[in-house]
């Protein structure tokens, strides 16, 4: 093991983690359905019309569904960057060698623009294989979980943006309805999202914990090698 890092249980902070994404989940499609009757009352807006109370109650279930979201959004991303700088030096600490990114950098690429596109992709797949392996890790092939938590990763998130950013400037019905359209759809990407991040945070969890004390699993508990 190397002397610069310590292994420590990722157990703690992947179960907080997974809790989150459930939680987040479960409020994505609690704010789909709010999107959609939203969409209903716009269209009855342009035919028959909606009174203002119908509207106020429906901005007021907007906030009550979207602020929860949000809130929950933030506390994953940071326990989320909390789990991975973990996992990044667990691995280094089990013996893996010339993993491209720092614990460090594999959260702080998130935040760098146009590089946030690739360079935590790239990361996270260093820590999938490192994780998997130890010793000859780059001889592994790139797992395909990590690419379909990317690709979900991304559209979300240019969704999100998208509705956000036409919602802000929506002046007529035609725009409202674009933007909740959009935010619709953002919202059920969301939940193959968490449900890849799950698989996710499980196996490279499960793997690290195997190469630390392979007696705390059954072996035919162990994760199968993608």
């Amino acid at each position: 093991m190397s002397n610069d890092y310590e292994y420590l249980s990722l157990t703690g902070r992947s179960t907080v983690l997974k809790v989150l994404l459930v939680l987040g989940m479960f409020l994505s499609l609690g704010a789909a359905g709010s999107s959609y009757l939203q969409l209903d009352m716009l269209e009855r807006a342009v035919t028959v019309g909606v009174d203002e109370d119908e509207a106020e109650a429906n901005d007021f279930r907007e906030t009550v569904v979207s602020l929860p979201g949000l809130a929950v959004y933030i506390m994953t991303a940071i326990v989320f960057g909390m789990w991975i700088y973990r996992a990044n030096g667990n691995v280094r600490a089990l013996g893996a060698r010339g993993l491209r990114h720092t614990p460090g950098w594999a959260v702080g690429w998130f935040f760098v623009p146009i590089l946030n596109l690739w360079k935590p992709c790239e990361a996270m797949n260093d820590l999938y294989r490192a994780s998997e392996r130890v010793h000859g890790w780059q001889k592994r092939q790139s797992p395909v979980v990590i690419v379909v938590w990317w690709i979900c990763w991304i559209i979300s998130g240019v969704l999100g943006q998208a509705a956000g950013r036409i919602a802000l400037r929506a002046e007529t019905l035609p725009q409202l309805k674009l933007a909740t359209n959009i935010s619709l759809v953002s919202d059920c990407f969301d939940v193959p999202l968490a449900l890849v991040a799950l698989l996710l945070v499980t196996k490279i969890q499960t793997h690290q914990a195997v190469a630390h004390d392979p007696m705390s699993y059954p072996e035919d508990e162990w994760p199968e090698r993608d």
